[in-house]
């Protein structure tokens, strides 16, 4: 493998730093919340794998931003609005927990009785509001803040140093000339944001892929 290099100007590398500093100080509260039950005997089972999620969930946060600023942006506005959303049930004085059904779709849809359906099944947890320490509240809206902070920032880069580079190393390099080139990357969003970018270059000779969709 030959690393390619590329340079942030000033005001993206306080950013990008801002941004790692901020990722260390989060919470993960809204993917971690039976570690703030009152009562944590009874998911007692369940804690380490509420742990390992907050871990899973900061993973995604720095994979994203080290695949393509782009995929960075589009997961905040993931995060904050699942954050939003989280506070606001909370706020009701339900709390739903799944990690396989969305509970939020089922609840905008008004089905009420899939869901009782899907918490007498097991598949949904219910949980009053009260049965969480207040740190939960605490910690939800001091992870949104700075979601929204670091959102606040992002909107002020407008250049993409990692891509300029790349596209100057696809067009200039010798070794790649008349060749055909594979490009891989783990983020689907990444994917659909360089495909948009070398199209302008390759035109109908790009071929995009991905697991969910594909597309020439």
């Amino acid at each position: 493998p030959i690393p390619i290099a590329y340079e942030f100007d000033e005001k993206t590398d306080e950013t990008f730093n801002e941004t790692i500093r901020n990722i260390r100080r989060f919470k993960y509260a809204r993917y971690t919340p039976l570690l703030y039950l009152v009562d944590k005997k009874k998911y007692a089972q369940m804690m380490a794998a509420q742990r390992n999620m907050g871990g899973f969930m900061k993973g995604i946060l720095v994979k994203r931003l080290e695949s393509s600023f782009y995929a960075f942006k589009q997961t905040l506005s993931r995060f904050i609005e699942s954050y939003e959303r989280f506070i606001a049930m909370y706020e009701s004085g339900t709390v739903l927990i799944s990690k396989d059904v969305n509970v939020y779709d089922l609840l905008d849809n008004g089905d009420t009785k899939k869901l009782l359906h899907l918490i007498e099944e097991g598949e949904v947890m219910q949980f009053k509001s009260d049965e969480f320490s207040v740190a939960l509240v605490k910690d939800l809206r001091y992870d949104l803040n700075q979601l929204r902070y670091l959102q606040s920032l992002w909107a002020d880069i407008d250049t993409d140093p990692k891509l300029m580079q790349f596209k100057t190393e696809l067009t200039k390099d010798s070794r790649l000339e008349g060749k055909k080139i594979i490009v891989f990357t783990e983020s689907k969003e990444t994917a659909d944001y360089l495909f948009s970018e070398l199209e302008a270059i390759y035109g109908d000779r790009i071929v995009h892929f991905s697991g969910q969709s594909s597309a020439a």
